[in-house]
């Protein structure tokens, strides 16, 4: 099965439950400004020095392989 198979079950088996009142759908307000905005600003914010970056590691191993 390919993702865009599962991806359109998953969409089916998600809309056959909501039309059965499953679940209760509610209208959300998009952001005021895109995603791509907001990381633009933050960038410049931290090239600036206005936030300090400290370094994390990164985990022994991939979230995929921990689930």
């Amino acid at each position: 099965m390919s993702s865009s198979d599962s991806i359109e079950s998953t969409q089916k088996a998600v809309l056959a439950e909501v039309t059965k009142h499953d679940h209760e759908l509610k209208h959300v307000e998009p952001p005021g400004e895109s995603v791509s905005t907001t990381q633009a600003k933050l960038l410049l914010e931290v090239q600036g020095g206005k936030h300090e970056l400290k370094h994390v590691d990164p985990p022994a191993e991939s979230l995929s392989t921990t689930q």
